[in-house]
């Protein structure tokens, strides 16, 4: 069970990545964003890119500033409110190069829903799709006016629906000073149900999470040189699959028509290979 576990939570990783992207950055902790980590496309075969042309966004109207008070060089201006407005939609193409493995290019499409219950709450529903995902995927999220929040996810699969909630939810400040800390430790509580015969296994690991924001920079991407805001996720996970270590860094546009778009992931850990993923084309239609 073990290694079926494993493979699904591969699968959830991806999940979360991809609503990640989709509605700003709220690094969660061990397997993608929220409550694992945020890995890249699967820190298995996962995405990053190669300069290109600059492709340019689809018209729009300019992003919802962040609601928070904030100076010039917080985090608050690197997310969008209009991402949980239901009917937005994010398609992105990116490539993953991961040491040791061909580099993966994949596309993928995240569309924002309305609310739905999840894990004792009403949080905001994202669905991606993607080249490189498995099944159907959703993944539940919501923001008040000084934070982000990340409820879980759950991932529907030909033979399992795993279902993966983080206890407490994970919050992250949307106005974070450069340096700033935050921890989010927390419990990852799966729940992985058989789509053949009869089944349920429970599993649960337990997280220490540590989320920096570094502050603003130049990054140079095929889309141009883009202003970034840095952060830093630290986290280690214990439970069914043994004890991994892992970092996570994230860039994630400060302004501009790609305003709270994540735009590279460099992820490493003890348990696989160093990847990094990069954007190369983004197209952001807000409601």
């Amino acid at each position: 069970m073990v290694k079926s576990f494993s493979s699904f939570r591969t699968a959830a990783a991806f999940a979360a990545f991809a609503a990640f992207s989709a509605a700003s950055l709220t690094a969660c902790g061990g397997g993608g964003g929220g409550g694992d980590v945020t890995t890249p496309p699967g820190t298995s075969p996962t995405p990053a890119p190669a300069p290109g042309p600059s492709p340019a966004p689809s018209p729009a109207p300019s992003p919802a500033p962040a609601p928070a008070p904030s100076s010039g060089a917080s985090s608050a201006a690197c997310y969008n409110a209009a991402d949980f407005n239901e009917g937005t939609v994010l398609v992105e193409e990116g490539l993953t190069k991961m040491d040791g493995q061909p580099d993966l290019t994949t596309v993928s499409t995240t569309t924002t829903g309305g609310r739905q219950d999840f894990a004792g709450a009403r949080p905001v529903m994202f669905t991606p799709k993607s080249t490189g995902s498995l099944g159907e995927n959703r993944l539940f999220r919501d923001r008040t006016s000084s934070s982000e929040l990340a409820y879980g996810l759950i991932s529907d699969t030909s033979t399992q629906v795993l279902t993966q909630v983080y206890d407490p939810p994970v919050s992250t400040p949307l106005d974070m000073q450069p340096g700033q800390t935050v921890k989010r430790d927390h419990k990852n509580q799966f729940t992985i149900v058989a789509k053949a015969g009869s089944g349920t296994t429970s599993l649960s690991e337990t997280v220490e999470d540590q989320f920096t924001y570094v502050g603003r920079e130049s990054l140079q991407t095929a889309m141009g040189t883009l202003n970034v805001c840095k952060f830093n996720n630290d986290f280690v996970s214990e439970g069914a699959s043994g004890r991994v270590v892992a970092n996570i860094q994230t860039w994630v546009v400060a302004e501009g028509p790609y305003q709270g778009r994540t735009v590279k992931i460099a992820s490493s850990s003890s348990n696989g290979r160093p990847s990094t993923y990069e954007v190369t084309k983004i197209t952001y239609t807000p409601k």
